[in-house]
């Protein structure tokens, strides 16, 4: 009897080893993060693409911004005629990447605009916020090369400091809203893609192709 006992205790030490082996295997054969424990997981906020055959990429928190409603006041004009006359003025909202450097200097490294031309007749009101939101709204644009047209802006700033816009022809290009945030609080997250030929107003032009982008633009 204490023969059998004797090895029944051994059987079951052993299968204890043996499971404690197995599980040991198991976790020595867990994967581990690749790339040197590098993250790659994509920013928030951020402007990736290709300028001129080199990659680029703009990121961390984004200024969201509009401009304030600009009336014009066309009875002021000289020509006299008196009748009522409709308002136009320019809606942009939009975001930009800035760094400060040194004191109050600010540089914008890129900004991406969408622009909107408004024919304000006085009548009930129609809140701005609304007009910025509704700009935002997922489609597909043409650019514009004018204060007072409908349709996208964009700039971006090389490691020469030379600054780029989209301020000419742009025959073919054209920028796509993929998503739009919530319309709460002064800003909403919007994404997309563009490809635009860019000038730095010296009548050089190179190509910042492949764009995504995703920033908060102001309501």
């Amino acid at each position: 009897m204490k023969k059998n006992l004797l090895q029944f205790n051994i059987a079951l030490t052993v299968a204890l080893f043996a499971l404690l082996a197995v599980s040991s295997c198991k976790k020595e054969t867990t994967p581990t993060t690749s790339n040197n424990n590098t993250n790659t997981t994509q920013p928030e906020y951020f402007l990736q693409g290709n300028f001129d055959g080199a990659p680029v990429m703009l990121q961390g928190t984004p200024e969201a911004f509009t401009t304030s409603l600009d009336y014009v006041d066309n009875h002021d004009n000289h020509d006299g005629d008196d009748d009522d006359d409709d308002d136009n003025t320019a809606l942009v909202t939009g975001t930009r990447w800035t760094t400060t450097d040194g004191g109050t200097a600010v540089r914008t490294h890129g900004s991406i605009e969408v622009r909107k031309v408004v024919i304000r007749v006085f009548i009930a009101p129609y809140p701005t916020s609304q007009e910025h939101f509704d700009m935002l709204a997922p489609r597909t644009f043409s650019f514009v090369d004018g204060n007072n047209q409908d349709g996208g802006y964009v700039t971006f700033r090389d490691n020469a400091g030379v600054l780029w816009t989209s301020n000419g022809d742009q025959t073919g290009s054209t920028i796509t809203i993929t998503s739009r945030g919530e319309y709460v609080g002064t800003s909403t997250k919007f994404a997309g893609t563009f490809t635009a030929k860019m000038y730095d107003g010296n009548g050089n032009s190179k190509l910042l192709r492949n764009v995504s982008f995703s920033g908060l633009a102001g309501l």
